[in-house]
C-alpha cells in the first residue's frame, strides 16, 4: 500500500508538472503574441502618421463627404479633412467683370481679386496633379465625362457647347462657354471666362467660379453660389485630422 500510494504520488506530481508547463508555454505563447500585436499596432500607427504628414487622398479609403479611412497593417484611422480656406464668392476674378442684362450671380462678386482673396489656400498644383481626367485645350461640344465627380484638367484655351457635370474644372488658359452648362463644383479658370449663348437655355454653375484674367457673360449665364459644395469638392486639397472620440479601430484580418 505504501509503494502504490508513492507511486501515485509521482504519477500525480508528474502529471501537475506537465500540466503546468503546458500552461507556462501557453502563457510564453500569449505574451509573445501580445508583444508582436503591440509592435504591430506601434508600425501600422507610425505608418498611418507618415501617411497622414504627406497626404495623398488616392491612398486612404473615401467614406463619403470629407470623411476617408486610412488603413496601415489592419489598423484603422478615421480622418476628417478640413477644406483649404477658399473665398466665399459667386465669381471671383483677377481682372474687371462684365454681366450683361439678365446674367444672374447669387453670390459674391469680387473683381480684381489677387492673391489669398483669388484662390485662398489651395494649391493649383496639387488639383492639377490629382486630375481624373486631363486633355488638351479645344472646342468640345459637351463637357467630357468627368468620373465620380473628380477633377478635369484642361490644358490650354478651351470652348464648351454644353454638357453636365461636377467635382473640379480647371482650364490653364481661357474658357469659353457657348450652350447649355450645369456644373456643381469649382471652376478654375487661369485666363479669362466668357459665358454667352442664344435661345433661353442658360449655363448654371452651381458652387464657384474663378476666372484670373477677367469675365464677361450675357443672359444665358447664372452663378449660384453654395459653400457646401464648395467644401465638399475641395475638402480633399485640404487637412486631415483626426476625428474626436473614437477614431482607431483594429480591422479584421482575412484569411
Amino acid at each position: 500500500m505504501t509503494l502504490f500510494s508513492a507511486v501515485l504520488t509521482l504519477v500525480v506530481s508528474l502529471a501537475l508538472m506537465a500540466a503546468s508547463s503546458v500552461f507556462l508555454l501557453n502563457e510564453t505563447r500569449l505574451s509573445e503574441q501580445a508583444v508582436t500585436r503591440v509592435q504591430s499596432m506601434g508600425l501600422a500607427e507610425v505608418e498611418i502618421a507618415d501617411a497622414l504628414a504627406a497626404w495623398d487622398e488616392r491612398a486612404a479609403t473615401p467614406l463619403g463627404g470629407c470623411l476617408f479611412l486610412v488603413e496601415r497593417s489592419g489598423l484603422g484611422l478615421l480622418v476628417h479633412l478640413t477644406p483649404p480656406a477658399f473665398p466665399q464668392a459667386g465669381l471671383v476674378s483677377g481682372g474687371h467683370v462684365t454681366l450683361g442684362p439678365g446674367a444672374i450671380i447669387d453670390g459674391v462678386v469680387d473683381s480684381l481679386a489677387s492673391g489669398p482673396a483669388l484662390i485662398g489656400d489651395l494649391d493649383l498644383g496639387r488639383v492639377a496633379r490629382a486630375a481624373a481626367l486631363t486633355l488638351s485645350g479645344g472646342s468640345y461640344g459637351v463637357l467630357p465625362e468627368n468620373p465620380a465627380g473628380g477633377v478635369i484638367h484642361l490644358l490650354g484655351d478651351a470652348e464648351l457647347g454644353g454638357g453636365d457635370g461636377g467635382g473640379v474644372l480647371l482650364v490653364d488658359g481661357n474658357l469659353t462657354i457657348r450652350g447649355s452648362l450645369t456644373f456643381s463644383g469649382v471652376v478654375l479658370v487661369r485666363g479669362a471666362l466668357e459665358v454667352s449663348g442664344s435661345g433661353t437655355s442658360s449655363s448654371h454653375l452651381y458652387g464657384s467660379v474663378v476666372t484670373f484674367i477677367g469675365a464677361t457673360g450675357d443672359s444665358t449665364m447664372r452663378v449660384t453660389y453654395s459653400k457646401a459644395i464648395v467644401d465638399n469638392v475641395l475638402c480633399r486639397f485640404g487637412t486631415p485630422r483626426k476625428l474626436r472620440g473614437m477614431s482607431w479601430t483594429r480591422l479584421s484580418q482575412g484569411g
